[in-house]
């Protein structure tokens, strides 16, 4: 099987024609809009493509994974609507064949197409001949700003597919009604596009950008929160052809480790992108198309989590892509795929109890990043305040705090408690280093809430001879923060 990059040529060739009524050249990428507005809700793309003869070529297309909010927990998920279907072919379907005068469109079912069309021509549009075609208008129009034949194509199924000569589908409208209008091509760049990766980071002199990071992670065995501020402020610029060189300097505010007088160092944006996080691979989710499934891999090469990307435009007019979908309540929580499918469909997977951020905007770049899950380790990283290009966003914190002394007066303490053991039967516990007064909770690895009460003293204990043997999860609040440690209830 030969790859896109191999045969690119060959098909360029074979399209070369003024396009002459291709319905997919290998170069383009093709966005539409399902909601009549200039947002791109999808994007149509080759991923491969085989030679199967001197004039045969099949184009494999990009495929996409959603939510299916109707899917019920019984079918085994937390929730009802806690399910996402994976690997699922777009309105253009799975593939696309290309013969002399031939385009056939398969998976989930098939269709038809005779080009170049001719007014009034009528074929059979499927295999078994039960679905009919035709052409019922042929003109020159404008699409994109260019002047181009259009033709319209009208099915006995109900579907109407309006064509270009030099730019594929303009437009499908559904027997159910869904309208599928084109709104931009990639490659001769009409119309709404996507922004390239590094015109989500445009920084220039004097830009600021202000981070709020804070959680909980095991240290040893205790839960211990953390809680900082981090600012960035940008120097000199350096453009080159592939991106440019910025320096800066990085203060960390309000913490006990780091570097608490500030760092200074030079990024580059064009070949990586790594304002925040170099960790994490952000060319994965920046190159990703609407609904795209990604695979995070550890080092190992093993899937370290999944999820679908999510593009929109924000209310300010610019492009944003997360990790991040809105349609289930709680999808914070539930926003990561399991690792394997449900028992009765293949390509329908659970979401598994926790969430994971990663959500960027357009010449801001990093919003938020991290994970959390309904109870124990959390790691959150969100934009707090910025000044880019002449535009705030949220309030900055003075630089004193962050580069001079003021940033070394103000720390953050460990939680001082602990278990005296982890391991009991009836009662548990605490040992704190003051009778300073605290909240406490004991919730379940299901992140079910089955006691609580106030901590008053030096030494307390919390009965929990009602619990059944197990591991349970203990976490105090007060005034300093929070804390919790895993016990084990054993008889």
């Amino acid at each position: 099987m030969r790859t896109l990059s191999t045969l690119l040529l060959i098909t360029i060739t074979l399209l070369s024609s003024g396009q002459d009524w291709a319905l997919i050249n290998p170069a383009y990428r093709y966005n539409y809009s399902d909601d009549g507005t200039d947002t791109i809700s999808n994007q149509i793309r080759v991923m491969e493509v085989d030679t199967l003869g001197v004039d045969s070529v099949l184009y494999t297309l990009n495929r996409i994974a959603f939510l299916c909010d109707s899917c019920p927990a019984s079918l085994g998920g937390l929730c009802d609507g806690c399910f996402m279907w994976v690997d699922q072919p777009q309105f253009l379907r799975g593939s696309a064949l290309h013969t002399p005068g031939l385009w056939t469109l398969m998976d989930p079912d098939t269709l038809l197409l005779l080009v170049p069309p001719v007014l009034g021509q009528n074929w059979a549009a499927d295999p078994t001949g039960t679905v009919t075609a035709a052409v019922v208008a042929l003109e020159e129009d404008s699409y994109l700003g260019e002047l181009d034949s259009i033709a319209t194509i009208a099915t006995s199924g109900g579907d109407t597919l309006v064509l270009s000569r030099s730019y594929g589908l303009v437009r499908m409208v559904r027997s159910d009604g869904t309208i599928y209008a084109g709104i931009g091509v990639e490659g001769p760049e009409l119309g709404e596009l996507f922004p390239d990766p590094i015109e989500f980071f445009q920084y220039n002199s004097g830009d600021v950008l202000q981070y709020h990071r804070y959680g909980m992670l095991m240290y040893g065995s205790d839960w211990r929160e953390f809680n900082y501020y981090i600012k960035t402020i940008y120097g000199e610029r350096v453009d080159s052809d592939t991106g440019y060189t910025i320096s800066f300097t990085r203060g960390y505010y309000q913490q006990w480790f780091l570097y608490p007088e500030g760092v200074t160092g030079v990024t580059e944006f064009g070949t990586q992108f790594f304002p925040m996080q170099p960790e994490y691979p952000m060319d994965v989710i920046l190159e990703s198309y609407p609904k795209e499934l990604l695979q995070i891999l550890d080092e190992n090469g093993n899937i370290q989590y999944s999820f679908a990307a999510n593009r929109n435009m924000n209310d300010q007019g610019l492009h944003q892509i997360s990790s991040i979908e809105d349609s289930i309540e709680d999808y914070r929580s539930y926003n990561t795929i399991s690792e394997y499918p449900t028992n009765m469909y293949n390509n329908l997977y659970p979401l598994i109890e926790q969430g994971i951020f990663n959500e960027y905007i357009e010449g801001i770049g990093l919003y938020k990043w991290g994970f959390e899950s309904y109870f124990e380790p959390r790691d959150i990283l969100i934009l707090s305040g910025s000044c880019v290009n002449g535009d705030t966003i949220g309030s900055l914190i003075p630089d004193a705090y962050f580069f001079g002394t003021l940033g070394m007066n103000n720390t953050v303490a460990a939680i001082p408690y602990h278990l005296i053991s982890t391991l009991c039967d009836k009662e548990l516990l605490i040992k704190s280093d003051s009778d300073a007064r605290s909240e406490w909770t004991i919730i379940d690895l299901h992140g079910r809430h089955l006691k609580h009460g106030t901590l008053r003293h030096s030494l307390s204990s919390v009965d929990v001879g009602s619990l059944a043997t197990g591991t349970y999860v203990f976490m105090a609040s007060s005034a300093q923060g929070q804390w919790s440690q895993r016990f084990v209830v054993a008889r």
